[in-house]
């Protein structure tokens, strides 16, 4: 089960803070706000404020094998911490989801998801624009006989 929100500061929180953190652009956010996009499977809700966060989570649970979690020395600074006092977005998720029984559907749920949200995007910018007509049927001879 997925769905989008438009995006309210005092009920959204961005967990995923540092993996693409920009929200999708919009053309004007009083008029069109950015959406929060949520995934509900095997008793957990995602939150994603961008269709980059909903990728890169579907990257990570593609791979069956995780890599490390060790942050690298010259990348602490990038996270405000030590070792110790940082996790990341997927250290904070519960292991559950990465049990081998759960893991493909999870995968299922994100991919079908993600596709869903990219084509109601894309219907979304082929929506006609104010100011522009889009041609009928029959406009070319109209304009032939006009002439």
């Amino acid at each position: 089960m997925h769905w989008k929100e438009p995006y309210d500061w005092k009920k959204h929180r961005n967990k995923m803070w540092g993996e693409s953190a920009r929200p999708d652009a919009s053309q004007d956010e009083k008029l069109d706000p950015h959406s929060v996009y949520f995934v509900r499977t095997c008793c957990f809700k995602f939150e994603f404020h961008s269709l980059d966060q909903l990728k890169a989570c579907l990257d990570h649970f593609s791979r069956k094998i995780q890599p490390t979690s060790r942050i690298r020395k010259k990348d602490l600074p990038k996270y405000g911490g030590d070792h110790s006092e940082v996790q990341r977005w997927f250290e904070r998720l519960p292991m559950k989801l990465m049990d081998n029984h759960r893991r493909p559907r999870v995968v299922a749920a994100l991919r079908s998801a993600l596709e869903d949200f990219k084509k109601q995007a894309t219907n979304k910018s082929l929506q006609a624009k104010p100011g522009h007509r889009s041609p009928r049927k029959g406009d070319a001879s109209r304009k032939h006989r006009l002439t």
